[in-house]
């Protein structure tokens, strides 16, 4: 049920607790301000999936929602979101300020159902109208110090056909936000592309978004980060049947952060609605086999929808009620050496980008590294700037506690409130288990860098591509 909060949520404020600016650095993410490595612990977010998009609203617009969920996320011990389909007309302070109190990053996707490039003839899309949507969003979220990056593409390469035409589309689209934020943003904003795992062109997708066109780092069409949504690790599967142990051989030479952009197969032996997820992956994806090579990953996904990914229910009444998923993954969680998963990667920070070249690119892949003009008046754009509504500003919360029930999988009621976290902090595993000792704790955190094969095909998978979780296009492995 929802629950009566006698005081707003918010309030502006010229002075907030907030996180610092997460930067690219070679093949790592760092705090901007302390230099510490940041292992990305996250969640994908979007409540409703593709059918859940309506213009005027969106999954960060909604304060009260925002707060229920960051609650729960801070228990569950993530440190990241990632949120699909945003609508850069709306204000999102509320939501991104409940968010950043919370030690929580963002990581959007700049795409939305109605402003994506077309798969078939991305030519027909990459326009002056779907550049002044992205660039809205860049202008809508980039004065949240709790900002991430931007996803510019997400599984636009679904198969060999999308692999000949949209890699340059989708490259040049990195180049036009990364010119965009150098012209008219105060910081660095990392950008990026989420990949299929689509094995026949993986390691070609890798070399071509990592490449540099001008043979310079400084070249803005260079991904800031590669992720790889993948579906391997299907139940109690271990680092070598999963196929890990490849990905870590194949991008061993990283120059630019990877991560899992998606992660938590449901279809396995005994697996009944899609679950309980065990969720052992876990261990290798943090542990020493792969975090010299993987900066973490995202769980697909917080609410229970259709495709049954969800970590949590969201019932009619706006309560939520815990999934075993949940708890599974947050005794996973509780299990990491927080130390041991941000420590430095020195060796990764060294790797120059590769000059864009034909020899990159082995089969499947186009090898054409020349990329289309920035279209219509697209350069105005950038050189000019766009405008949105409502530009970001950070405000202070003025409740903590839940707006809504939580039932946990006994069910029981927590009684769970919000743990505002300290300047430079952010969400870590707290060691404490919903519905079991110390479960009515607030979450822990720290400061950044301070403490602590055989690939089955799922048959539910979330994607149609380039956009959120959907109905039409399966994104797990392609043979």
């Amino acid at each position: 049920m929802l629950l009566h909060i006698p005081t707003a949520i918010l309030a502006f404020a010229s002075s907030v607790l907030a996180t610092n600016p997460i930067k690219r650095q070679g093949a790592n993410f760092v705090d901007a301000d302390t230099g510490a490595r940041f292992e990305i612990i996250g969640i994908d977010y979007q409540p409703g999936a593709n059918a859940g998009f309506n213009p005027g609203a969106d999954p960060l617009s909604d304060s009260e929602t925002c707060l229920r969920d960051a609650i729960v996320m801070q228990q569950l011990g993530v440190n990241t979101i990632r949120v699909y389909n945003l609508d850069p007309t709306v204000s999102h302070d509320e939501c991104a300020s409940i968010f950043n109190a919370a030690g929580i990053y963002m990581l959007l996707d700049v795409n939305t159902p109605t402003f994506a490039l077309n798969s078939e003839a991305p030519y027909t899309t990459y326009t002056g109208a779907y550049l002044t949507h992205i660039f809205q969003v860049v202008e809508a979220f980039s004065g949240y110090p709790n900002l991430l990056g931007f996803v510019a593409g997400n599984e636009n390469i679904n198969d060999i056909p999308s692999g000949l035409i949209n890699p340059p589309y989708v490259k040049a689209v990195i180049r036009d936000l990364k010119n965009y934020i150098a012209k008219n943003i105060d910081r660095e904003i990392p950008v990026g592309y989420a990949a299929a795992q689509i094995n026949q062109t993986l390691v070609d997708q890798w070399n071509y978004f990592r490449c540099s066109t001008t043979g310079q780092d400084n070249d803005p069409a260079i991904a800031d980060f590669f992720a790889l949504n993948s579906y391997s690790w299907c139940g109690e599967s271990s680092f070598q049947q999963a196929g890990y142990d490849i990905l870590v051989k194949d991008f061993a030479s990283t120059n630019t952060p990877m991560f899992f952009g998606e992660y938590g197969c449901n279809q396995f032996t005994g697996a009944v609605d899609g679950g309980p997820r065990p969720f052992t992956e876990v261990a290798s994806l943090y542990g020493e086999q792969m975090r010299g090579v993987f900066s973490g990953g995202l769980v697909f996904e917080y609410t229970q929808e259709t495709n049954s990914f969800g970590l949590v229910k969201v019932n009619n009444d706006k309560s939520l009620t815990l999934r075993q998923d949940f708890i599974n993954l947050q005794n996973q969680y509780n299990k990491l050496d927080i130390k041991q998963v941000t420590a430095s990667n020195g060796t990764a920070t060294s790797q120059a980008a590769p000059k864009c070249a034909a020899s990159l690119i082995t089969q499947g892949l186009t090898k054409n590294f020349t990329l289309p003009a920035v279209p219509d008046n697209g350069t105005d754009l950038i050189n000019n700037g766009v405008t949105v509504p409502s530009p970001p500003k950070t405000v202070s919360l003025t409740s903590t506690a839940l707006p809504a029930a939580v039932t946990n999988v006994q069910g029981s009621k927590e009684n769970w409130t919000l743990k505002q976290l300290s300047n430079d902090e952010s969400n870590e595993p707290s060691g404490n288990t919903a519905g079991g000792a110390g479960s009515g704790s607030s979450g822990s955190s720290s400061g950044s860098g301070s403490s602590s094969s055989n690939m089955a095909m799922p048959t539910a998978m979330p994607r149609v591509a380039g956009l959120v979780a959907g109905s039409l296009f399966m994104g797990a492995m392609v043979l």
